[in-house]
């Protein structure tokens, strides 16, 4: 096969690629092109490898075969640089927030963990809140947050790193239409404003127009669960 080539105005693009474990197929032969400037999704049903390539995307998963750039990054020989220009907001089981945390510890600890001085990760804390049209009171602990709201503040952690790209699993989850309306349209502001978003969904309908979209098939009754390390 071919070896592609990167262009400029595509943020990810993968051919061939594939992931199994010693139970089957977790996604196969994905074929995937999305531009920048446009709010990304994969759309699957539960078990069709969602989490699994969107992970593989962030250059957090092993075993994959095939080839892959994120923003021009070769996951293989550039892994670590690519993981420092993406950041996990949430991943089902995976990647989520201490809820026991006020909203101020949060942005306290993922500035710590990210290395970001405070006063800049408060600063991008503020913009992608404005974005995502909320407003956290600082002594608000996780644990008492909507699903609206817990969704849109992992979001807004996730931009206080330096990274290009943000990623968020299961972005419809605990939201009724208009809630999701309202957080695709602050992912797109936050695309506009240049962070390059993508999610998973379990249905396109809860995109709005001009998202890029992949779509991944129906999961064959032998589709495993990958195991991933992400952070």
């Amino acid at each position: 096969m071919a070896r592609a080539s990167y262009d400029d105005t595509t943020y990810i693009e993968t051919r061939d690629l594939s992931l199994a474990t010693h139970e089957g197929p977790v996604y196969q032969h994905v074929d995937l092109a999305f531009p920048r400037g446009r709010l990304a999704a994969i759309v699957g049903r539960s078990g069709s490898g969602r989490s699994a390539l969107l992970l593989t995307l962030a250059g957090r998963m092993r075993g994959w075969s095939g080839w892959v750039r994120v923003a021009g990054y070769d996951p293989v020989t550039q892994n670590q640089l690519l993981r420092d220009r993406t950041s996990l907001a949430l991943v089902d089981d995976l990647v989520t927030l201490e809820p026991r945390l006020t909203v101020a510890e949060s942005i306290t600890e993922r500035s710590l963990i990210d290395a970001v001085p405070l006063a800049k990760a408060g600063t991008r804390f503020e913009a992608a809140c404005a974005a995502l049209q909320v407003e956290f009171p600082r002594s608000a602990e996780v644990r008492q947050l909507t699903a609206f709201d817990y969704t849109r503040l992992a979001v807004a952690l996730a931009t206080m790193r330096p990274a290009a790209g943000v990623f968020l699993d299961s972005a419809h989850r605990g939201l009724d239409g208009e809630e999701c309306a309202v957080l695709m349209a602050g992912l797109e502001a936050l695309v506009a404003a240049g962070t390059f978003v993508v999610v998973t969904v379990l249905e396109s309908s809860k995109l709005p127009p001009g998202t890029s979209i992949h779509r991944l098939p129906k999961p064959e009754p032998s589709a495993a669960a990958a195991t991933a390390v992400a952070n």
